[in-house]
């Protein structure tokens, strides 16, 4: 799945950005992926395991108050909620996919069956999760 993910924004950014020269990228499990070269924005695993990180720190943290994050974020620009908005729903669907339960053990067994609960009733229910870029 992640690696579809980057596929796809590899040719979104092909069609945008010109670039002359492809290579191989080379991190464990994704040998083959293609990444732009020099001139081009780096849009890679490495980029979002960075980001993946810093975000994993920040929840790692004992004093991390949910409750107040939220309140943060409902004082942040309207297409930056739109965003994590989206990011969380991005989220929420992949810990329901398969890709995410080869990934599980006693700890977040939950986060994959509540999730899995969340995408079905809304399945269910008809809802979507289109949610505008503006």
């Amino acid at each position: 799945m992640v690696r579809d993910v980057l596929t796809a924004m590899h040719k979104l950014a092909i069609t945008i950005i010109p670039v002359a020269v492809m290579k191989p990228a080379r991190f464990a499990g994704y040998q083959g992926l293609p990444v732009l070269a020099k001139g081009a924005q780096m849009e890679t695993y490495e980029k979002y395991q960075r980001k993946a990180s810093a975000v994993a720190n920040e929840l790692n943290d004992i004093s991390f108050n949910d409750s107040a994050f939220c309140k943060a974020m409902t004082r942040e620009h309207k297409t930056l909620q739109q965003s994590f908005t989206r990011f969380s729903l991005s989220w929420l669907r992949h810990c329901a996919s398969v890709d995410y339960a080869g990934c599980t053990d006693e700890r977040n067994e939950a986060s994959h069956a509540i999730s899995k609960e969340i995408m079905q009733a809304c399945e269910a229910a008809g809802i979507e999760f289109l949610l505008p870029y503006v």
